[in-house]
């Protein structure tokens, strides 16, 4: 008999070719017609296809997510009615099968032999696309056709393990290359228990942080709030096309989430990149070379327990247009937790800047220095900076991470200053006068920061601003996330003035990918006196670096633009409306023809 393959494999109009012999006792009544096989008779068959499709494994083993190829097949019915024996014998030839839970494809060469007694794996080889190998080979015990204990053992050489793709959806992404002597599975097929140990050869492994894919985090928002969907999708104006909501993620039940580990030994003395992603939309992001990676990992039902550390060597923490070096000597631990809560210890960044002093236009040559501490989820971070080579750093406390530290209690705000503008907030030292002409006073405020460390950070240094009427902080990115620039508001209302007198400041960052030097950055302050709610006088300043396609170069002096104007303010529709509330009288209209 014969059996069309599936349309989905290549070529539809090849056939799986199934041939049959043997005996099997029926009884036969004509009137009404009638089969059936009568009890405690011999039966004897045989079935053999050359050319079975291998897609049959994605039936029988439904952690696969695709497999081509063919399965030569023999099946052998042989015993008495109504439970015969059954035996079957497949070979795979070069078959290729994906992984649904780790997403990696393999090609697979052996025998599968299935008795009355059990399933077994007679030397199963696996190759992946990078040339890895392994071996599996054990049983699954059968009593009546029904799975019992299972016993696989497995070896491994420089395999791909993992390798699954950023699907935006806060699960975990990267590849996984390993090699160990033994790695067992053990137990049922409801809760199989993985033992043994696992070297690292490679990995290149990205975490989201819960709640990264949120766009915006705001602190303060009894003041100003704005609701950002969680996965935004414009709509076209006049659009009759309906607008399907993109599906929450979902949790689906696979081997992955069956599995039980008991005291997996995992270690890896090679160099390997790990990314915590604090906030996916602004691209704010942990990026570490860690080594020296010992971990005991234990999971029961979903619940991960991981016991060991690992070494951070170098890396970068990236936030807006700004780039900080991790420095040797971070680490990360576990003490049977989860991998998200992870302690952080001895992990610093820093960043060169030059910082312009306003009153005396000289330049300061700072190390902004960042101290992270808490957990891979909930991190915690210091701020301060060296000022000049000086062998002890400035902080708003006597502690920068475990350094002693000078005392400066505008410290964060000096660092977001330099970070933003290259320019001092307060020097230390300079009396207490700012280098924008007065210290800011502040009381509370909503600010769109993200989830991540620095942006957490800049809300908190803000939130207690007195007079503080408006403040923005805006990351843009691109369509590949990528980012394109940083722009930065304030307003406030001076004290004492009766908020007549407003200073309003703004910065903006090019997109260093896209310049080709990384000085272009503009700033401005303005201060506006009210005369009366719709007529105000003002005085400003900008300044800032810029650049063309025809010339950028960091050697380029900085402009300088000072100017006064007064202005008038109204809301109008029409011109007619704004001749009316200027005048007092509407505009003559011209006479009708």
């Amino acid at each position: 008999m014969r059996s069309r393959a599936s349309a989905d494999e290549k070529g539809s109009a090849e056939l799986n070719t199934i041939t049959g012999e043997g005996s099997v006792p029926l009884l036969l009544n004509y009137f009404p017609l009638k089969a059936e096989v009568p009890r405690n008779q011999r039966i004897n068959a045989q079935f053999r296809s050359n050319n079975l499709s291998a897609q049959v494994l994605e039936f029988a083993l439904p952690f696969f997510a695709s497999a081509e190829g063919q399965v030569p097949t023999t099946l052998r019915i042989e015993g008495r009615t109504p439970s015969p024996d059954i035996y079957l014998t497949s070979s795979l030839r070069n078959t290729k099968i994906r992984v649904a839970p780790t997403e990696v494809a393999y090609t697979l060469n052996g025998e599968v032999v299935i008795t009355p007694r059990q399933l077994e794996l007679r030397g199963l080889q696996l190759r992946d696309s990078l040339n890895g190998t392994g071996t599996l080979s054990g049983l699954l015990k059968l009593k009546n056709l029904q799975p019992g204990e299972l016993s696989i053992d497995a070896r491994v050489n420089r395999l791909l393990l993992y390798n699954k793709k950023d699907n935006k959806d806060e699960t975990s992404f990267g590849t996984i290359t390993g090699s160990s002597n033994g790695m067992r599975l053990r137990g049922s097929l409801e809760a199989p228990v993985l033992e043994g140990e696992l070297r690292v050869n490679s990995a290149s492994f990205s975490l989201y942080r819960s709640g990264s894919n949120e766009s915006a985090k705001y602190i303060g928002a009894e003041k100003f709030i704005t609701f950002v969907p969680r996965y935004p999708q414009p709509v076209t104006a006049g659009e009759d096309k309906k607008v399907v909501q993109p599906k929450d993620a979902k949790f689906y039940y696979s081997l992955i989430d069956i599995l039980q580990i008991r005291d997996f030994k995992l270690s890896g003395n090679e160099p390997m990149r790990y990314t915590m992603i604090f906030d996916r939309m602004r691209g704010e992001q942990l990026e570490t070379t860690v080594n020296n990676l010992s971990l005991v990992v234990n999971k029961h039902n979903r619940n991960y327990r991981l016991f060991g550390s690992v070494n951070i060597v170098e890396g970068k923490y990236r936030f807006s247009n700004s780039n900080f070096d991790l420095e040797d000597g971070g680490r990360i631990s576990w003490n049977s937790t989860e991998i998200r809560d992870g302690a952080i210890t001895n992990l610093y960044g820093s960043k060169f800047v030059s910082a312009l002093y306003q009153p005396t236009a000289e330049r300061d040559n700072v190390k902004l220095q960042l101290a992270i501490t808490g957990t891979i989820n909930e991190p915690r971070v210091a701020m301060g900076y060296y000022l000049n080579e000086q062998s002890q750093p400035y902080a708003a406390s006597t502690m920068l991470g475990t350094q002693s530290a000078q005392v400066d209690p505008n410290a964060e705000l000096n660092v977001i200053s330099m970070l933003l503008s290259k320019q001092w907030y307060i020097r230390p030292g300079s009396n207490g006068t700012s280098s924008n002409g007065g210290g800011i006073a502040a009381s509370s405020v909503g600010i769109s920061a993200g989830t991540g460390l620095l942006s957490a950070q800049v809300s908190n240094a803000i939130r207690n601003l007195a007079g503080l009427e408006s403040f923005n902080l805006n990351v843009g990115s691109g369509r590949d996330g990528a980012l394109t620039g940083l722009d930065l508001y304030f307003a406030l209302n001076v004290p004492g003035t009766g908020g007549k007198v407003r200073f309003i400041g703004t910065g903006s960052s090019t997109d260093l990918s896209q310049s080709s030097l990384f000085g272009e950055y503009g700033t401005s302050q303005k201060l506006e006196y009210r005369v009366t709610p719709k007529i105000s006088a003002e005085a400003y300043r900008s300044y800032g670096q810029n650049s063309s396609e025809l010339i950028s170069t960091n050697l380029q002096k900085p402009t300088e633009t000072w100017g006064v104007s007064v202005s008038y303010k109204e809301r109008f529709h029409t011109w007619d409306q704004f001749w009316n509330r200027l005048t007092g009288k509407s505009k003559p209209k011209p006479p009708q023809k």
